[in-house]
């Protein structure tokens, strides 16, 4: 017997840094996702700007893709594709796998894109711009992107090099001790996301610092 804005919560804990505009959220199996996050504020005040969240993703994996000038594979695995209207005039690769997704009414989408035995590379330019859109649109439901990947060289002298991007997403695991009565009380999971910070520092300075 609740009403619509009654009910049990998950409390979610985040720490935003204005200079480099870096938002870290914690994360666990209850509380609410990054995309519901950027919902809540886009929904709450109509004189919010739109909030989109863009994933940060570690350094070294997107200097090894700018390295990259050969791509000979190119996987991508999008689930749970009710709405495709965020995926609208995205780049000619995802519109041609939405059109896809169309054709066939298929709410799960997984395409495996390669040059196979064939000497070569796919169209590094297009691979890239769609990458980063996937990205770009996983901001707005950081659940239906599963997979993002590369099988990448830098020429044709060195080996292919997997490149899984959609886990080199930047993320911190960090303990906290429950208190007596097992809760975790909002200054325990303040401290950790302090902590998560610090760590992280050095890394986010080198993309985000001036």
């Amino acid at each position: 017997d609740l009403d619509e804005d009654e009910g049990i919560g998950e409390e979610t804990a985040f720490y935003y840094y204005i200079p480099w505009r870096v938002l870290l959220l914690q994360r666990n199996r209850y509380a609410l996702s990054a995309s519901a996050f950027a919902w809540y504020f886009n929904h709450i005040d109509d004189s919010v700007l739109n909030v989109i969240l863009n994933q940060i993703l570690r350094s070294d994996i997107m200097q090894r893709l700018a390295r990259m000038t050969i791509i000979r594979k190119f996987n991508v695995n999008i689930a749970g594709v009710e709405n495709a209207d965020i995926f609208r005039n995205q780049g000619h690769g995802i519109s041609a796998i939405i059109d896809l997704k169309d054709q066939f009414t298929a709410p799960n989408i997984s395409v495996s894109l390669s040059m196979a035995k064939r000497r070569g590379s796919l169209f590094v330019e297009i691979v890239r711009e769609t990458i980063n859109n996937l990205l770009e649109i996983s901001g707005h439901n950081d659940r239906q992107l599963k997979k993002l990947a590369v099988l990448a060289q830098e020429d044709y002298t060195s080996m292919p090099e997997p490149l899984d991007i959609l886990n080199a997403r930047l993320f911190e695991q960090i303990e906290v001790d429950l208190t007596e009565d097992r809760r975790l009380p909002y200054e325990r999971r303040r401290e950790a996301l302090r902590e998560a910070f610090s760590r992280r520092l050095p890394e986010l300075r080198e993309m985000f610092g001036c």
